[in-house]
């Protein structure tokens, strides 16, 4: 359900943000996640549930590409572009610093799992977000945003045709997107492994926040390593990393080794995507800049289907079958879909 409605609204939520501004549609996410968390409250049967969880999705796809686009333009105003990944990883460390903590505290609140405990989180929930709503609201959005009235009415076109001119972006979206499918999957599959393994509760906490505590610290200082090693060094290094990992999870059955490989796999992929936002950004025309975005992001939306139906098959045999799939797509993407420092550096289509 979940994948189903961000990609519904996936490209009309880059459409609103390009044709009636990026801080419009970022309010427009925060008010679907307050409706959201007030019918929570009251939800009681399945379509209630159903009908809040489309909404937290809805909100989603209002913040897909959006934030990027009005950073990137942001920058760009300023004349700090180059600064992309640099601010894109500060802003995604930000994200992750409360996942460090929040789940043990709402552990810890919902101990008893009593529907008043669970109140409590969603009160919570609610709050947190009219806070957002009060930031989002204060945000200034760049001037040349503003000023594409002219150019509105052929929004949808122009990204496909930005699409269409430059084989980089489809390539770097497969390259990202399967990626990233791959590293949901290990994601979905580590505590029931673990668990299978005898590994207590207290560690598969730790392995939570050791995993949050190093994405955090990636994505800090993410802007100093595209500087220091550069950026296609960061996008094949990491996913021969990723394939590593998938090779010991495969050949090695040491219950730490298991443990270190599958948090390496996802601590790692957290590296790429505001690595690949900068270089996808460069090359995007600003006045459909969330568009194309989002039209890239509907990709990741089409794969994910039969990618996890077929995990989903081959899950019940074992999940060292899972892992050997999951190894296949990080090698097949790793030599037909490598990433060069000079398609990731140098813009080779005409932007605004």
């Amino acid at each position: 359900m979940w994948s189903l409605s961000v990609l519904i609204f996936e490209v009309p939520s880059g459409y609103l943000a390009d044709r009636f501004g990026r801080k419009r549609t970022m309010i427009l996410g925060v008010l679907l996640v307050l409706f959201s968390g007030i019918m929570n409250w009251f939800a009681f049967g399945f379509w209630q549930f159903a009908f809040q969880f489309i909404l937290t999705a809805a909100s989603f796809s209002m913040f897909s590409g959006t934030e990027e686009a009005m950073l990137y333009d942001t920058l760009k105003e300023l004349k700090r572009e180059e600064e992309m990944t640099h601010f894109n990883g500060r802003m995604s460390g930000t994200k992750h610093i409360f996942k460090i903590f929040i789940p043990a505290i709402g552990a810890f609140v919902a101990k008893d799992l009593l529907e008043s405990q669970f109140r409590i989180l969603i009160g919570v929930n609610i709050l947190v977000g009219l806070i957002a709503f009060y930031f989002v609201a204060r945000l200034v959005e760049p001037r040349h945003v503003k000023s594409v009235e002219k150019l509105e009415k052929g929004i949808f076109k122009d990204s496909l045709n930005a699409i269409k001119a430059d084989s980089f972006l489809i390539r770097a979206a497969l390259n990202s997107s399967l990626v990233f499918i791959v590293n949901f999957i290990t994601w979905r599959l580590y505590q029931p492994i673990l668990v299978n393994y005898g590994v207590s509760v207290l560690w598969i906490g730790i392995f939570y926040i050791l995993m949050q505590g190093a994405i955090f610290t990636n994505y800090w200082y993410l802007g100093y390593l595209e500087k220091r090693f550069g950026s296609a060094w960061i996008i094949n290094g990491s996913l021969v990393g990723i394939i590593l990992s998938f090779l010991a999870l495969i050949f090695l059955h040491t219950v730490w080794i298991l443990y270190i490989a599958m948090m390496l796999v996802m601590i790692l992929d957290t590296l790429r995507a505001p690595v690949f936002s900068h270089g996808i950004n460069k090359r995007i025309p600003s006045h459909s800049r969330a568009t194309t975005l989002s039209n890239l992001n509907v990709i990741r939306g089409f794969l994910n289907v039969p990618i996890l139906l077929i995990t989903a098959w081959l899950s019940t045999d074992s999940s060292q079958s899972v892992f050997i799939f999951c190894l296949i797509i990080s090698v097949a993407v790793l030599i037909a879909l490598p990433m060069r420092e000079r398609e990731l550096k140098n813009v080779t289509i005409g932007v605004e």
